[in-house]
């Protein structure tokens, strides 16, 4: 690294530099006294141990800035070494992995105000049978933001264009992540073997409902939302005897862009996928917690009815995000169907 307002000058920092960005740290300050940073082991390794031994904090309300590449842009510098920057068409995630020795995948999509850590402990029961990719949805967590307006369908499209996988995956979708897979399958944009739906739906709410839910958020950001969203995510008696739970949940919820979960609650809104169910023709399971306000059983059932071959399964006692109130179930129901 080279300051070039001054002969500053800083060497071998690849290996830091990888184990910060492989640890999803954006947001640090390193002080040196020395030209060059130790070599330690000659690996990423132990600067990876010193980063966990320290602990990672996860600021609430910091969101990302983009800069928008509309044209080519040529770094060189005198020795002929350049770095080229193209503009794309291609909008692409943040996404987690942990990929191992197994021959079946797993895609995680999660619901509206989350972010793929919706199913780091689901995973954790998972990875040693299955590959597992969890991704960000546009405008949530680490996932670029971009203004209001786009589609479900575009949400998809997101994820096409992120991951290019040569052999068919299963996909689990909650929620608007469960539109979003649907999606997926319904215009063939990555090859899908099995589809698990969870409390989501063909159509969800209807155009007042998510209206009333944008204009709150747009008159006083997601703390006006925060509770009622939550109350929708949990039965009370969960809510009441979980508050460590509740407690990150709301931090999640607040974390997330304005502009990402009012044109999330704006997709979602606009979408009905009821005229296109009969062009999915995965083996689909639709699961669906008992105390699911957002889209109670009975919606679960008719929109696996309207899918040929689904099968429906009601979780009882769970509410709208199983894979948080209830992950070693969620994990077990998800295994079960995939190696059936």
């Amino acid at each position: 690294l080279k300051n070039y307002n001054s002969d500053a000058q800083v060497f071998t920092v690849e290996h830091l530099l990888a184990a910060v960005k492989g640890n999803d740290i954006d947001n640090i300050l390193i002080e040196c006294n020395s030209p060059e940073i130790p070599a330690l082991d000659g690996s990423a390794l132990e600067f990876d141990k010193i980063i966990k031994k320290a602990g990672i904090h996860h600021q609430e309300n910091y969101f990302k800035k983009y800069i928008i590449v509309k044209k080519e842009i040529i770094v060189q510098n005198d020795s002929g070494s350049k770095i080229i920057l193209s503009p794309s068409n291609e909008f692409k995630l943040n996404f987690y992995s942990e990929i191992g020795n197994n021959k079946e995948s797993i895609l995680f999509i999660h619901p509206l105000g989350a972010d793929n850590s919706v199913f780091d402990y689901v995973i954790s029961k998972l990875k040693n049978k299955f590959n597992c990719f969890s991704v960000d949805i546009r405008g949530h967590g680490k996932s670029p933001i971009t203004e209001p307006g786009f589609s479900i369908k575009e949400m998809a499209k997101d994820i096409s264009y992120t991951f290019n996988f040569d052999n068919p995956v299963n996909v689990i979708g909650v929620s608007i992540g469960g539109m979003i897979a649907m999606n997926l399958a319904i215009y063939k944009l990555i090859p899908i073997d099995n589809l698990i739906l969870s409390d989501t739906g063909h159509k969800i709410g209807d155009f007042d409902l998510w209206q009333q839910r944008i204009d709150l958020v747009n008159s006083g950001g997601l703390n006006k939302i925060v509770d009622m969203a939550l109350e929708r995510w949990f039965p009370k008696n969960f809510r009441d005897t979980a508050s460590d739970v509740i407690e990150d949940c709301k931090k999640l919820q607040l974390k997330t862009s304005m502009k990402g979960y009012i044109g999330a609650c704006q997709a979602i809104q606009n979408e009905d996928l009821t005229g296109k169910l009969s062009l999915i023709n995965q083996r689909t399971l639709v699961v669906n917690g008992s105390e699911d306000i957002s889209t109670p059983p009975k919606l679960g059932k008719e929109l696996a009815n309207r899918i040929s071959g689904a099968s429906f399964k009601e979780l009882k006692g769970i509410g709208h995000v199983p894979p948080l109130q209830d992950p070693d179930l969620t994990a077990k129901i998800i295994q079960d169907f995939i190696l059936r």
